[in-house]
Parts: C-alpha cells; structure tokens; sequence
C-alpha cells in the first residue's frame, strides 16, 4: 500500500492507494470541508447515514508512532459526505477530489508493460477494465451531487415530492412505501413520520403553515435526508429488480 500526499486549501491530504485504488481519507476530508473537529464529526456523519457507511473502507496508514487503520473513501464516497455537508466548501471540494482521483486513474495507463507480448496484452486488459470501472464511478457520482444540490431546500432536506421525482416514482405511491416500511403513519388528514425514522435520520419533521381567510393554519410535513433517499431509491430498486 503506498501513501501519496496533495494539498485542498491549506489541508494536506492522505490518498490511501491500495489494490490498485486511490482513496481519501474520511477525516482529512471532513477537515477539509471545515468541520471544527474532523474525527467527531465523521463519527457522526457516518453513524447517522448507513448507505454511506456502506462505501467506507478500513485501511493501515503508517506513522512514526505507529500503524493505523483509519476510514478511506472513494469518489463515490467523497461525493456522498459533501452532498451531506453543510459547509460553504463542499461544491469546491468535491470538484477538487473528483480532479485529483481522475488524475491517479489516468495514471494507470502507464504501466510497465511486460516483455513477453500475451502477457503485456493481458496486462493491458486488465489495467484498463480497472481504469473504465473507475471512471464509472466518477461519472455516476459527479452529476448525482450536483443535481441533488439544486434540489435541496436550505436545510438539505427534500420534500417528499422532490424525492419521489428522483427516486423515479410518484408522490402517492411513495407515501405508502413509506407507511408499507413503517417509516411514517397517517392520522387521517397529514402524514407523519415515526420516531424511529428521524432517529434513524431517514425522515425529520418540519411545519408549515397556510392562510384560511384571516387565520393561519399549521400543519406537518415529511421531509426526507439525504440518507432517507439514498435508502429509498435503494428499496424501489430491489423491490422492481425483485
């Protein structure tokens, strides 16, 4: 496993490369993104969002003091943590780490090829299927974030409308997934979502209000996380493939 090193605004950058893959540090990138304390942040971040738990990996970073097994990202990762972030640095970030772990896969075109021609061939094969899965992710991810940036509200949460849009379902049929997966329940007239399911930080609550002559009615609605529609889109997936 070989450490490289490169540097996002001041903040020096551990690329973890390991079975041929670069990745970057999970606290490097929260200190990046400016959390005042990178490890207890990450710690929450990755508790609180199972799908993106999902994408880290444990890997040995050797020190003076000793080896260690920290949490590495790949670029699917990385966009995933920034599109949670609510930080003024996370567009410009990922834009950065999408460039710097582009740059290492172009790297792998240039291997030393061996002398014999079947298995230079071979070789070269191989490297490339490497290389063509590594840039999927890339192209996956990139325009996943951005989107879903222009489609949150300004707490980075989405209203069930917008999450069924992008889940690729309808506004209805979403909301019994949801009562059919016990994430929410209905009271007769305004759907709310269980306790569980805000613990869980799939879905939070939130009022608003509207004008009935010269009153002002409140009433619930369901706003889904990122990590809600993450595990959503998920679920309908299966359930189609299924």
């Amino acid at each position: 496993m070989a450490e490289l090193s490169q540097t996002f605004s001041g903040q020096t950058f551990r690329i973890i490369e390991n079975v041929n893959e670069k990745r970057l540090s999970a606290t490097d990138c929260c200190a990046a993104l400016g959390y005042s304390d990178p490890k207890d942040s990450w710690k929450k971040i990755k508790g609180r969002n199972p799908e993106l738990a999902e994408l880290v990996r444990g890997d040995s970073l050797s020190t003076l003091t000793g080896t260690y097994t920290i949490d590495t990202l790949n670029m699917e990762g990385v966009a995933n943590l920034c599109m949670l972030a609510k930080t003024e640095k996370a567009q410009d970030f990922r834009r950065w780490a999408r460039e710097i772990l582009a740059s290492e896969i172009e790297k792998k075109n240039e291997i030393e090829l061996p002398h014999d021609y079947l298995s230079a061939l071979k070789a070269l094969v191989s490297e490339t299927e490497k290389t063509i899965g590594l840039k999927a992710h890339l192209a996956i991810a990139e325009p996943k974030a951005e989107s879903f940036d222009l489609l949150m509200n300004s707490d980075g949460y989405y209203d069930v409308d917008t999450a069924a849009k992008i889940a690729g379902t309808g506004r209805n049929r979403l909301y019994k997934k949801y009562l059919e997966w016990s994430w929410a329940w209905h009271d007769g007239e305004h759907y709310h979502a269980y306790q569980s399911s805000v613990e869980r930080g799939l879905l939070v609550m939130k009022s608003s209000t509207y004008k009935r002559g010269n009153r002002t009615i409140s009433y619930p609605i369901i706003l889904v996380t990122q990590a809600g529609l993450d595990l959503t889109c998920k679920k309908l997936k299966a359930e189609t493939n299924g």
